[in-house]
């Protein structure tokens, strides 16, 4: 599977496709940025997708900065509490899972067999990695996630802070959640919460001011599940 929303596929090659936010197409001239990754091979592709994504994301946050008639100071997170750092993982993982089932809704559809099994090819290498890592593999701590995450909202929290470490071991987890969401989707298993950390979190939730949880209504759900049957053409009784 693109894991990253935005990975794009055309013919034989991928590129790296981003939605220019609605602040920035004036100053932009264009709704997307399209770049080629300069590969036809799915797991290199996800890999470079996720780099370039940071890089036009850190451009949008550039020309943000430049067009304000005063600089703002960034956020420091060097005093919150524990539980605004669970809420703010909570919120990166909502992100996470939307994009997941946004792409599992949209795009998947239009892959083939032998695109999955290589998504979970990758997926179980990412799994090794957010675990522990291996011999093959260096383990994934959850900096990188943080540190984008940080660097898109301009807040600041000092590498060797309490608070940093506390994060980054949330967004490592994250992370692995997601992951594993992830290939229950591909592989048709019921989604459930493998961390019980997100248990109450998933891509229709939202989440209140103190960071606690609210998910769909019943007829939210309905509402949900009837707009996928009509778009995949499903009958009334499937």
């Amino acid at each position: 599977m693109p894991r990253h929303t935005h990975l794009l596929r055309r013919g034989s090659q991928y590129y790296v496709n981003v939605r220019v936010p609605k602040d920035l197409r004036g100053i932009l001239n264009k709704e997307i940025i399209r770049r080629s990754l300069q590969t036809s091979d799915l797991g290199e592709a996800v890999r470079r997708v996720r780099l370039e994504s940071v890089r036009i994301h850190d451009e949008f946050e550039t020309l943000r900065a430049k067009s304000r008639p005063e600089k703002t100071q960034p956020t420091s997170l060097s005093a919150i509490s524990e539980r605004e750092a669970y809420t703010i993982a909570l919120r990166y993982f909502t992100g996470l899972e939307k994009m997941s089932e946004h792409w599992w809704e949209n795009e998947a559809p239009k892959l083939e067999e032998w695109h999955f099994q290589q998504a979970l090819d990758n997926l179980r290498t990412d799994e090794v990695v957010y675990t522990g890592g291996s011999q093959h593999y260096r383990q994934e701590d959850g900096s990188s996630s943080l540190d984008s995450f940080l660097r898109e909202r301009r807040m600041i929290c000092a590498p060797d802070s309490a608070i940093y470490q506390k994060l980054r071991e949330l967004f490592r987890r994250a992370d692995l959640e997601s992951t594993r969401r992830t290939m229950d989707r591909i592989e048709n298993r019921t989604i459930i919460a493998h961390d019980q950390l997100f248990r109450d979190v998933f891509a229709h939730t939202e989440l209140v001011s103190n960071g606690s949880a609210k998910s769909a209504t019943v007829g939210d759900l309905l509402r949900r599940f009837t707009d996928a049957q009509r778009k995949a053409n499903l009958s009334a009784g499937t």
